[in-house]
């Protein structure tokens, strides 16, 4: 993946660039609320405003409950439109903009994600209160791995788009 901008005016902010099996994606990891709006204002511009069917694909990883927080809660948020890919590290974020809640209710893009009840609930410590149209792709995916019961994105896009995408493991 090569670094395609170390923004100056935000310095906890990068846009990478990759090219995998002749597809290019474009992924902004930010720390910064003006980032994402930015983000979110050239998908909108650049994609969803123009799409019949406004689809996100939409991810959270959460804090580490062994850590010892009180309560476990969204560490990062991904969203991702077509090429376009928004990693923000909401934890460490110097604020939650209000663009990005408002963008988060609207309720003509579909925000589709493995059990992601679970990603809106953790959401709730930053303001996010609910995702009115927040599809959770196990209700209408057959599950391709029978013998797992939560499956991730990992495994719904090797099997239903064929990716072949490893799930790197971590070692405390």
């Amino acid at each position: 993946m090569v670094k395609l901008v170390h923004a100056l005016d935000f310095p906890r902010s990068e846009v990478y660039y990759d090219v995998i099996k002749k597809m290019n994606f474009k992924v902004t990891y930010t720390l910064r609320a003006k980032r994402v709006e930015r983000w979110i204002c050239a998908v909108k511009r650049d994609i969803l405003d123009a799409a019949k069917i406004k689809v996100v694909g939409f991810d959270c990883e959460f804090t580490d409950p062994r850590e010892g927080r009180a309560n476990q809660c969204a560490a990062v948020l991904q969203l991702s439109v077509a090429q376009e890919t928004l990693v923000f590290h909401i934890v460490h974020a110097d604020e939650v903009p209000q663009l990005l809640i408002d963008f988060l209710a609207d309720k003509n893009i579909r925000f589709c994600g493995a059990a992601i009840h679970n990603d809106v609930n953790m959401l709730h410590t930053y303001g996010i209160i609910g995702i009115p149209s927040a599809i959770n792709l196990h209700q209408i995916l057959r599950n391709p791995v029978p013998n797992k019961q939560t499956l991730g994105f990992y495994y719904l896009e090797n099997h239903y788009i064929g990716t072949g995408l490893e799930q790197k493991k971590f070692n405390k």
